[in-house]
This record gives structure tokens, C-alpha cells and sequence, in this order.
């Protein structure tokens, strides 16, 4: 891992450890492995491929989920790959954020450029502008 990688967790870590809980921190010299709470309930991801969510459940989580990333949003940190397998369930049924391991924590005034995110789900407008990007010039000329 390199150094402003491992900088940069630290930060995200350090800034979000209101929400985040620890259990141990563990680092070598090209490795750190954090040591999280237990999260019983599991992926989001899995509690919607076994059953329809009541309309109830679904809005609860959403109304923590938005609360989650104002939270994040607020302390200058950007999640930037939120998809149902980053989102677990503890076992009364709260959503819990994980895997900030794209997360971004700009510099006051920087805009964010870099597309990222899981590729099933980056919002198509995202992926039209890479591919855009990626031709010449000339790629729209039909003369």
C-alpha cells in the first residue's frame, strides 16, 4: 500500500470515527488491516435478492442512508462507490456504510474528476463521458 494511500484511509478513518467502530488496528510496512465491529445482519445486497422489503423498511433505510452520506458529505469525505453490497444491516435491521476504499477527501474548492465507482453501477451519462473522452476529435465527423 502506498504512502498516500495509507495517508489517505487514516484520514477518512480518523474523520469519520464517530460512525466507524474499531476493534483493533493492525499495520506492517506494505499492509494496514483494521479490525471493524461485527455487523450481524449483513449485505443489503443479500436482504433484497431473498425477499420484496416492505415500503416501510425500504424508506427507513434510505431516510439512514441520506443521514449517512449528509454525515460523510459534511466532514468533506465522498464515498464514491455506494451500492447495496457496501451497505450492511446490523441485527436490528440499521444500515451501517462500509468500504471507503474510494472515498475522495478533496481540498476545499477542488472539483472531483476521476470516474470510479463499480462499472454495474456508475450512472450511464458517467460512462458515455469516458468513452467521449477517450476518441479523438475527429471520431464524430461522418464527411
Amino acid at each position: 500500500m502506498s504512502d498516500v494511500s495509507l495517508s489517505h484511509q487514516v484520514t477518512v478513518f480518523f474523520i469519520l470515527s464517530e460512525i466507524l467502530h474499531f476493534s483493533q488496528v493492525i499495520g506492517t510496512k506494505t499492509k494496514i488491516c483494521i479490525v471493524m465491529e461485527y455487523v450481524s445482519g449483513g449485505q443489503l445486497s443479500d436482504r433484497l435478492g431473498r425477499q420484496k422489503m416492505k415500503e416501510s423498511d425500504a424508506r427507513k433505510l434510505f431516510q439512514q442512508l441520506i443521514d449517512a452520506v449528509d454525515y460523510c458529505h459534511n466532514r468533506g469525505v465522498y464515498h464514491r462507490d455506494l451500492k447495496p453490497q457496501n451497505l450492511l444491516l446490523d441485527s436490528k435491521g440499521n444500515l451501517q456504510v462500509s468500504d471507503f476504499g474510494l472515498s475522495a477527501v478533496p481540498k476545499s474548492g477542488d472539483m472531483l474528476s476521476t470516474a470510479c465507482g463499480s462499472p454495474c453501477y456508475i450512472a450511464p451519462e458517467v460512462t458515455l463521458l469516458v468513452i467521449l473522452r477517450s476518441m479523438r476529435p475527429y471520431a464524430f465527423c461522418f464527411v
